[in-house]
C-alpha cells in the first residue's frame, strides 16, 4: 500500500485523472437525461447553482462533471481549440459547514456512534471475523489488534484507490482478489452502521435533507418573492458520506456503501390530476460499478405516489436545522452559521420537476457529488460582465498599454468577486 503522500503525484485525497474522467461523462450522462426542455443546451446562471464542500477534490470534481454537462459551442468559446468554458462553483469554509459536510466535532453524535459500534451485533461480527481482522491489522500495520470493524475503512480506501485509480501503483501481494471482496464486505456493512439509527442520520444529515425539502415545498407553495421560478437545479458537490447521510434520511439502509461515480436523483413531479393538485417525490439511483444502469428505488412508508406532504410526514423525526443541532450537540458545534431562507432555493419546470442529485466522485479517497436546484448572483454578474465588455473594448483602443489592462481587467474582476462575496455574506446572516 501506498503509506507515503509522496508516492501520488497530488498528494492523498486529491482527484486523479481517471475521476476527472468518470465525472465528465458523468455529466454527459445527466445532458442526456434531462435534455430536450428541463436544461437549456448552454450554461444558464438562472437555471443551475453549484456549492462544493471545501476540499480541492470535491471542487475540482464539480468542475469536471459541469464540463460533461455543458461542453461550449463554437461561438462560444474564449480562446481557440479550447473546448472548456469555466463555471462559478461555490463554497463554504469546512469549519463552518454544516449543510455538506459532516466533520463537526459533535459530543452527542459520536456517544451515538460508540454506542452503536459497542452493540452486542457488532461485537458478535467482530468475533466472527477476529481471524481476519487480526490479518488485516498486521498486513497495513494497524495499531490496534484485531482491526475494529469501525476502522476498516481506512484499510478498504487504501486499497479501492490503488485498485482503482492507482495510475500504475501495484497492490500488495497479500490483497488477492478473496481479500478484497472480503475487505468490501465488511466495509459495506461497517459503514451502514455508522447511519443505523434515526439520531446518526438526522445528525449526519438532517441539516441537507430539510433544506432539500424545504426547496421542493416552496415549488408546491408557488415560490414567494424569495424565490425564482427560472431555477432549475441546484448542485452539492461533497462526500460519500453526504450521499449514505441522504439515503439514510429517506429511510434507506447505505448497502453496500456508495461507490466512485455514483449519482442519487431526487425528482419532484407536478400531480395536475389529483385531488387537490400536490406533487410526488422519486427517488432514482445510478451506480457507476453497474454500467451505468438506473434504478428507481421505492422510499419507506411513503407509497408511490409518495407526495410530498406524505414524505414530510414520514420523516418528521429526521428534519432539523444548524441551530436544532447546535442545541443538540451542547452549542458549540454549530454555532458559527445561521441559515436563512434566502438560503433555500427553489426550481421550476415547465413539468414542475425538481431534481437533485448525489453523485460519488472518482477519487483517490472517497468522496462525492451531491447535485439539486439553482439560482443567480444577480445585479453582481451582469455588472462583472459589462466590465469585462469595457476592457475588452478599451484593449482596442489601447494596444500599446497592454500590462496596464491587464492589471486593469484583473483589478476588476476581483471588485465582481468581492460584491459576489458581499451579497452571499448578507444573504447569511
Amino acid at each position: 500500500m501506498a503509506k507515503e503522500p509522496r508516492e501520488w503525484k497530488q498528494g492523498l485525497g486529491e482527484l486523479t485523472t481517471k475521476g476527472m474522467g468518470q465525472l465528465y461523462r458523468l455529466g454527459q450522462w445527466i445532458r442526456r437525461r434531462y435534455d430536450g426542455g428541463f436544461l437549456s443546451p448552454e450554461y444558464n446562471s438562472y437555471e443551475l447553482y453549484v456549492r462544493s464542500s471545501d476540499f480541492n477534490r470535491t471542487l475540482m470534481s464539480a468542475q469536471a462533471l459541469l464540463a460533461g454537462l455543458y461542453p461550449p459551442r463554437t461561438n462560444k468559446t474564449f480562446a481557440p481549440d479550447l473546448n472548456w468554458q469555466p463555471f462559478p462553483v461555490h463554497t463554504e469554509p469546512r469549519e463552518i459547514d454544516r449543510v455538506i459536510f459532516d466533520g463537526t466535532n459533535c459530543d452527542a453524535m459520536a456517544a451515538e456512534e460508540q454506542s452503536v459500534f459497542n452493540s452486542a451485533e457488532v461485537k458478535a461480527i467482530e468475533r466472527s471475523n477476529v481471524e481476519f481482522l487480526s490479518f488485516l491489522a498486521t498486513q497495513s500495520g494497524f495499531e490496534r489488534m484485531p482491526l475494529p470493524l469501525r476502522e476498516m475503512r481506512y484499510v478498504f480506501d487504501s486499497i479501492t484507490c490503488i485498485l482503482l485509480n492507482g495510475e500504475g501503483k501495484e497492490l500488495p501481494k497479500w490483497a488477492n482478489d478473496s481479500v478484497i471482496a472480503r475487505v468490501w464486505q465488511l466495509n459495506d456493512i461497517s459503514s451502514a452502521y455508522l447511519y443505523n439509527t434515526t439520531k446518526m442520520a438526522r445528525f449526519r444529515a438532517g441539516v441537507l435533507f430539510t433544506e432539500i425539502l424545504e426547496r421542493m415545498k416552496s415549488i408546491q407553495n408557488g415560490f414567494g418573492k424569495k424565490y425564482d421560478s427560472r431555477q432549475r437545479m441546484h448542485a452539492y458537490s461533497a462526500h460519500d458520506t453526504t450521499l449514505a447521510g441522504v439515503l439514510a434520511a429517506f429511510g434507506i439502509r447505505p448497502f453496500p456503501f456508495p461507490r466512485f461515480a455514483t449519482a442519487l436523483f431526487i425528482e419532484l413531479h407536478r400531480m395536475p390530476s389529483a385531488n387537490p393538485p400536490g406533487h410526488s417525490v422519486r427517488l432514482f439511483y445510478r451506480n457507476e460499478t453497474d454500467n451505468g444502469t438506473l434504478w428507481e428505488w421505492p422510499i419507506p412508508d411513503c407509497p408511490s405516489p409518495c407526495t410530498l406532504d406524505l414524505l414530510e410526514h414520514a420523516r418528521a423525526s429526521i428534519l432539523t436545522t444548524a441551530q436544532e443541532q447546535s442545541r443538540e450537540c451542547g452549542g458549540d458545534s454549530f454555532t458559527k452559521v445561521v441559515w436563512t431562507a434566502d438560503d433555500r432555493l427553489a426550481s421550476r419546470h415547465r413539468e414542475h420537476i425538481y431534481i437533485a442529485l448525489i453523485c460519488a466522485l472518482s477519487l483517490l479517497c472517497s468522496a462525492l457529488f451531491l447535485y439539486i436546484v439553482c439560482r443567480s448572483l444577480l445585479s453582481s454578474h451582469r455588472r462583472k460582465v459589462f466590465s469585462l465588455e469595457s476592457n475588452e473594448k478599451r484593449l482596442e483602443m489601447e494596444e500599446n498599454e497592454m500590462r496596464a489592462w491587464q492589471y486593469s481587467i484583473n483589478s476588476n474582476n476581483n471588485v465582481a468577486a468581492g460584491r459576489i462575496g458581499t451579497v452571499d455574506r448578507k444573504r447569511r446572516q
